[in-house]
């Protein structure tokens, strides 16, 4: 399993998503060559080629005409998952209806958009806009058996990357639910109904439709909860219509379009424009930038957003990061935090030169890593590294508004000239009570005081009073949350008393 994730933190969530429908293109077209499935092999690739055109054309004009930069890797998914949806029937001739769903999933993101942030997930309003305009729905040709394992195994790893188990388990079990539920009020035989059930999970798109549509981070709710009964809502919705109101023949685009309306008014999530003010290093390789943000942003200490900043040439890792905020609330710039690597990526190459007043887009606030709202619930925060990120965003608020808890930070890094904030962390100690261990791996200076070695439950236990009673967060290098969630596990720490600060492409 440490494969897997060494493997999906070196890439972004779009990346793997387009590497994962080139796969589901090219192994269609395969089969389609070899009278495998049902349709003329060139007729997919054309389809394509249709829908990556007018949709690089649409797109590059609106964001011109509207002095907008364009989101190429988002037009080029948008085309992709079209061209898994319609047809793929003779495109010489379907050209127009093509051409008119990636035109109207493009604008889209344009026409229907609120502060920078668009409602609909592009493919799905380009497919309904379709149906209604032309009567030509999607045919979701894409579920198909033969195509089913690389869905399922592209989706899984998808959902693994994201952690976005929930929203994809909270919508599968709420849709067979409904359809057992329907069934025996119409009184069909029970083999009946699992035999539609069967056909309904191997035959059907409804599962490129949950790993691959709903997820869609830009148009889903944020925080777990509110995914949760957003993707219960969606199949009440499908389920619904497929039994009120049949002629809704686009019915999976229709309830994710509905949907996305939903999680807007559950959580309605902004792009804003974000300019430069301030970098500086807080640490060796250990980069601060502070922005100044174009309006007033409302998010809770602990929580996380996705930056843009375009490269002419990205690498793998896209175009794309998540950062835990480092500010407070409190304070009025946002402040992101980042270690360099000796040979760092793209993006961080083109962060690392940023200059004063450049502007770099930010969007997607989530995350639940934040404090419990009962005051009196003793905490220990375990930082690595740069994990000490969000917990600066935490520190920083309880000490503004004199907010006074139980907490036992322990701060890990390799070398003494790694570590960072201490003057905040020396302020904790002295306004809130904050008490502050830290842990070097490596080599320690003649004057250390503090703990040596990788941090283990004999340390804990001896730093911390009534460990077990605690809760505790996670914060760091994904592998180093996964060794400490173990460490904690084999303590007698319950799972519901360890928080873990994950988000796509932590590097």
């Amino acid at each position: 399993m440490n494969w897997i994730n060494d493997f999906l933190n070196r890439i972004i969530t779009y990346r793997l998503l387009q590497y994962l429908l080139h796969v589901l293109i090219a192994v269609a077209t395969i089969l389609s060559f070899f009278g495998i499935l049902p349709y003329v092999w060139w007729h997919i690739l054309v389809t394509m080629m249709i829908l990556i055109v007018a949709s690089y054309i649409s797109n590059n004009i609106l964001a011109k005409t509207l002095n907008v930069h364009p989101n190429l890797e988002s037009q080029y998914i948008t085309a992709e998952i079209l061209t898994l949806i319609l047809g793929p029937s003779d495109p010489l001739q379907n050209w127009m209806f093509l051409v008119l769903v990636a035109v109207t999933a493009m604008a889209s993101k344009y026409a229907f958009a609120i502060r920078k942030r668009h409602l609909f997930n592009p493919a799905a309003i380009g497919a309904v806009a379709g149906a209604l305009i032309l009567g030509q729905g999607a045919t979701w040709w894409v579920g198909s058996i033969y195509l089913l394992p690389v869905v399922v195994v592209g989706g899984l790893l998808l959902v693994h990357k994201s952690r976005w188990y929930h929203l994809v388990i909270a919508f599968l079990i709420s849709y067979f639910s409904l359809l057992v539920i329907f069934g025996l009020v119409d009184k069909t035989p029970i083999q009946d109904i699992l035999l539609g059930l069967r056909i309904t999970l191997l035959n059907t798109s409804i599962i490129f439709f949950t790993f691959i549509m709903l997820p869609e981070p830009l148009t889903a709710p944020s925080r777990r909860q509110n995914r949760i009964i957003y993707a219960v809502l969606i199949a009440v919705i499908m389920v619904g219509t497929q039994r009120y109101l049949p002629q809704i023949y686009y019915n999976l685009e229709f309830a994710l379009v509905v949907g996305n309306l939903i999680a807007f008014a559950m959580s309605p999530n902004f792009k804003l424009k974000l300019k430069l003010k301030e970098k500086s290093y807080f640490a060796r390789n250990s980069l601060a930038l502070e922005f100044s943000p174009e309006h007033p942003v409302n998010f809770v200490p602990g929580q996380y957003m996705q930056f843009l900043l375009p490269q002419k040439k990205a690498d793998n890792r896209g175009t794309r990061r998540y950062f835990s905020i480092a500010s407070s609330p409190t304070e009025k710039n946002i402040i992101i935090a980042t270690k360099l690597p000796e040979e760092p990526s793209t993006f961080k190459q083109e962060l690392q030169n940023l200059n004063r007043d450049q502007i770099m887009l930010a969007f997607s606030l989530d995350g639940d890593f934040v404090l419990p709202k009962n005051e009196k619930i003793p905490l220990v925060f375990i930082a690595g590294g740069i994990g000490i990120t969000p917990f600066r965003s935490m520190i920083k608020y309880l000490i503004d508004n004199n907010q006074k808890r139980d907490i036992v930070l322990f701060y890990s890094n390799k070398d003494f000239d790694e570590v960072g904030f201490t003057e905040l962390l020396d302020e904790a100690e002295e306004k809130i009570g904050l008490k502050t261990v830290y842990v070097l791996t490596g080599k320690k200076p003649a004057n250390w005081t503090g703990r040596t070695g990788f941090l283990n439950s004999k340390i804990i236990s001896e730093d911390v009073s009534n460990y077990e009673n605690r809760l505790f967060y996670l914060s760091g290098p994904d592998p180093m949350v996964r060794a400490y969630e173990k460490m904690l596990k084999d303590m007698g720490i319950n799972r519901n008393q360890i928080m873990t600060d994950y988000f796509p492409g932590y590097e």
